[in-house]
């Protein structure tokens, strides 16, 4: 037993350390699961009665922690001037008047929608109306997107450059303006389409560096928050999550434990965050992601 538990611990320590690379692209994909490991890593411990597997199960954990722990720390106190809401509808949703009651319950100032089809906007009509802001994009694939505002919005651009489209626009929340980025790059399933996610998060971390304050970048961005290859926006904003913990969302079948958190807000330092929270399920593999923000 001893042997065995000396054997999984070397595994876990290997793929955690793995996972802090970016390149060749596939390493990356053993750094999103750092909270199972973890859980792992405590369910593990009354076998690890030996000095090699205990040296094994600390380097896990501290290489884990590294990652996850500074998403427990941070975060604001206070009310709430606004709310963004991100959700993931998936393009096959059985159920997508479980997206039309989830919106109108939390009536969030800002939302980002995607996996959008015309049938779903077609569902939405009576949310829509309540939105005077609005940038709908339906696609027939998996990257169809809507930006929607309690308020207009103004100098909308739409960038494409061979990926999904990303949504960027000015609108007004507690008497402030904010530049909402909506964005859904490509997963990585392939070296192909790992180099246009990587694309794709180099530029949104370029237009940040150089947009308006304060800022909100809403997406499912197809890597976790602590990823190598999501450092150009991390460079540049905080994520929505510190202080409030890693918040999985994909996939939303699995117990949190076994999630990974690939939808993401990240806001300008001008944004605090006092509320971040996963959503109910509403039919789509992924859970919406409810932020509640002040200046």
């Amino acid at each position: 037993m001893s042997r065995a538990v000396r054997w999984i611990l070397g595994a876990g320590l290997l793929i955690s350390l793995l996972g802090l690379l970016g390149e060749p692209w596939w390493l990356e994909l053993f750094g999103h699961a750092r909270l199972s490991y973890l859980w792992l890593g405590l369910c593990l411990l009354p076998l690890v009665r030996e000095r090699v597997a205990a040296l094994l199960w600390v380097s896990c954990l501290a290489i884990n922690l590294m990652c996850v722990l500074p998403l427990y720390f941070g975060g604001a106190r206070g009310v709430a001037q606004g709310k963004l809401l991100l959700c993931n509808a998936l393009s096959q949703n059985p159920t997508p008047e479980r997206v039309r009651d989830l919106l109108f319950r939390e009536q969030a100032d800002v939302v980002v929608l995607l996996e959008v089809r015309q049938e779903l906007l077609d569902l939405l009509a009576p949310v829509l109306a309540q939105y005077p802001g609005q940038k709908l994009l339906p696609r027939a694939d998996n990257f169809g997107m809507a930006l929607l505002s309690k308020q207009d919005l103004t100098g909308v651009q739409v960038l494409e450059s061979g990926s999904p489209p990303s949504i960027l626009a000015d609108t007004m929340l507690a008497g402030k303006k904010l530049h909402v980025v909506a964005a859904h790059p490509m997963p990585p399933i392939g070296a192909a389409y790992a180099r246009l996610r990587n694309e794709t998060v180099a530029g949104l971390g370029e237009h940040l560096r150089g947009c308006p304050r304060p800022f909100a970048l809403l997406g499912d961005l197809n890597n976790t928050p602590w990823s190598p290859s999501l450092a150009p926006i991390r460079d540049q904003a905080v994520t929505a999550r510190a202080g409030f913990g890693v918040l999985a969302t994909w996939p939303s079948v699995f117990p949190g434990f076994l999630r990974i958190a690939i939808d993401q807000c990240f806001v300008s330092p001008q944004v605090k965050v006092v509320e971040c929270r996963v959503g109910p399920l509403v039919g789509s593999d992924h859970l919406p992601l409810i932020v509640g923000i002040s200046f």
